[in-house]
């Protein structure tokens, strides 16, 4: 709070005194919302793992709870209903901890992509890599074709993010890796592959 003073008489207040709260990390000075997608407005995630296949979780319309799990590999089942669900809300809610030039990582070879596409035209790629227990995330987003408004927002957040990797959260982080097994039931021991 403040401190303002005013004349006898008039109506102007003046400030004349501010505390100045000083932050001692200097991540605490950043901007930190540079990826503001709505749940609500998520069509589908493209999932390309590090190792392993890839995986869509999709729903057909906004009105649409759930997301499904496509394709479903023949004969197993979801660990859990919500599972393409936490897939689907990794990029909801994007944080991050701290900041790095991206060229510090490998984004190239080592990183999951997880790519978001929502129903009005954004496409959001986020590239995930783990080093040590540190998860960094490199943003780039696109637009679907004839959709000005999605291609304003891509062109705001490749401004903000374009040259830079993302520590995240690690919760958030392996949101973003999880591999198609993650989704699914541990099989049976006798359907596991005989070594």
């Amino acid at each position: 709070m403040g401190l303002f003073v005013r004349t006898p008489g008039e109506t102007q207040s003046w400030l004349v005194s501010s505390p100045f709260e000083p932050h001692a990390s200097p991540s605490d000075w950043l901007k930190k919302n540079i990826v503001e997608v709505d749940r609500a407005r998520i069509q589908q995630v493209d999932v390309q793992p590090v190792s392993g296949p890839d995986y869509t979780v999709r729903r057909d319309k906004p009105s649409d709870t759930d997301f499904a799990l496509t394709p479903m590999p023949h004969g197993r089942d979801l660990a859990d209903a919500g599972a393409p669900d936490a897939v689907a809300s990794a990029l909801a809610d994007f944080s991050f901890d701290d900041v790095q030039p991206a060229g510090n990582f490998d984004f190239d070879t080592q990183a999951t992509r997880a790519t978001t596409r929502t129903f009005d035209g954004l496409i959001v790629s986020v590239d995930v890599v783990k080093q040590g227990s540190d998860y960094w995330a490199r943003v780039n987003a696109d637009a679907a074709p004839g959709k000005p408004d999605a291609t304003k927002e891509a062109r705001e957040i490749n401004a903000s993010a374009q040259g830079w990797a993302y520590r995240l959260p690690a919760f958030k982080g392996a949101q973003f890796m999880v591999p198609l097994e993650g989704l699914l039931k541990p099989l049976a021991s006798k359907d596991k592959p005989k070594k």
